[in-house]
């Protein structure tokens, strides 16, 4: 099924949920803008509830007719769809205006609101604050999780965060129970879960753990202090299933190119604390070898901070690689055939560009094609010489001259670039 979505699309945030309440699916869409610098203030500006035949429910702000620029702001977005007061019909709970509403998923209706947090923390310390100074009196949320805090029946507080480094704990009442200023970044999506088994969610937050009532219980410092892996209590059906895992990168868990030396930094990570890490990563190698019966740190590994050796010793998961299923079923090579130009690119090209990320099987197939490759990126890293001399044409958005402008003047550049083939 197609749905036009006309006005009021977007590329990624989404959310499906039972809107009505009566088990059919709704979905949310939300067209997001920039404020000040780049990503890093994004606001939802339009929210769109429809149903699976593309009739609009309801619609709150105003939908653009640049709904594919607006798409493509990858920041997070503070939205999620949950029936937080468990009447049996979802909630749709979001950050608007400096606001943290509670919708009612059938109208769009505000069932509850309060004011973001004030931001009157120090600017000293503050991770992902553009120029080092948080533009706003009150906190930009760009991310909200579902989790349960208080130990009740059901999961009904909610956790929001900015970008990367504060975290505030509200309940359903949208009264704040506790907040924490991280010293490390916070990642995208802080992980609720019951550690302990007390019947409280834990937070995974950045390389800490935080106990439910916000108070630090380990961080990267104690992984070389663990000493055995316990998943008796893994679901049965999890354990016979088959288990695939799509990656990206090629890189181990430990080493010079493993989880730690290759994408701590781009985390924020410090060379003292990426020592941390190292032994950290050490330890939990040799107690994942010793639980699987067999080396499981091989490639892919190290992907996802070494979510790849967990998948493969604790659920015996195969590791494909991701770029490639996707270029496979996209039937690339049969689509480049007649190109006379391949157009890719990432976030940032580095050396890891070419450890199995889409841009190095991109590479790999239209050289075997025989058809050059133009390759644009955010920002140049270590490493992205390699790179630039496998392509026909490089830009970034992001050099010494021009650091702040957006990815589509570099676009322009590039466009400029490659006109020569075409004269």
């Amino acid at each position: 099924k197609t749905i036009d979505l006309k006005n009021f699309g977007t590329s990624r945030q989404v959310r499906f949920g039972h809107l009505l309440g009566d088990g059919s699916w709704q979905v949310v869409l939300a067209q997001m803008q920039r404020r000040v610098s780049r990503d890093a203030y994004g606001f939802i500006s339009c929210l769109t509830a429809i149903d699976l035949e593309g009739n609009v429910l309801w619609q709150l702000g105003e939908p653009s007719d640049e709904a594919e620029e607006l798409g493509k702001v990858s920041a997070d977005m503070a939205l999620q769809v949950y029936d937080i007061d468990g009447d049996g019909a979802d909630e749709v709970i979001c950050g608007w205006d400096f606001e943290i509403r509670v919708l009612d998923g059938r109208t769009g209706a505000v069932k509850r609101a309060v004011k973001t947090p004030i931001a009157d923390q120090e600017d000293e310390g503050l991770i992902g604050a553009p120029y080092n100074t948080y533009a706003f009196a009150r906190l930009n949320p760009d991310g909200i999780r579902i989790c349960n805090l208080r130990g009740l029946e059901r999961p009904r507080d909610i956790l929001i965060k900015d970008r990367y480094c504060r975290i505030w704990a509200l309940d359903d009442q949208l009264n704040t129970l506790w907040h924490d200023k991280s010293p490390t970044n916070t990642g995208h999506c802080p992980l609720p879960v019951d550690v302990d088994g007390d019947g409280k969610d834990e937070l995974l937050v950045g390389y800490r753990l935080l106990d439910s009532d916000g108070n630090e219980v380990h961080t990267a410092e104690n992984m070389s202090c663990i000493a055995s892996i316990d998943a008796s209590q893994m679901d049965a059906q999890i354990r016979a299933s088959r288990i695939i895992a799509m990656c990206d990168v090629k890189n181990p868990l430990t080493g010079e190119y493993g989880a730690t030396y290759t994408f701590g930094s781009q985390k924020g990570a410090s060379p003292e604390i990426l020592e941390v890490l190292e032994r950290g990563m050490l330890n939990m190698e040799k107690l994942l070898n010793a639980y699987a019966g067999k080396d499981v740190c091989t490639d892919g590994a190290g992907a996802a901070g070494g979510m790849g050796a967990m998948l493969i010793a604790l659920l015996n998961a195969e590791m494909k690689s991701g770029a490639e299923a996707i270029l496979e079923i996209a039937e690339f090579d049969n689509k480049i055939k007649e190109a006379s130009l391949v157009i890719t690119g990432e976030g940032g090209l580095d050396k890891t560009s070419l450890s199995g990320k889409a841009v190095g099987a991109v590479i790999e197939h239209a050289k075997r094609a025989g058809v050059p490759v133009a390759v644009i990126a955010g920002h140049r890293g270590d490493g992205a010489d390699v790179v630039e001399r496998m392509v026909k044409y490089h830009e970034y958005s992001q050099s010494e001259s021009d650091a702040l402008k957006f990815f589509d003047m570099a676009a322009r550049r590039l466009v400029k670039k490659t006109m020569d083939m075409f004269e």
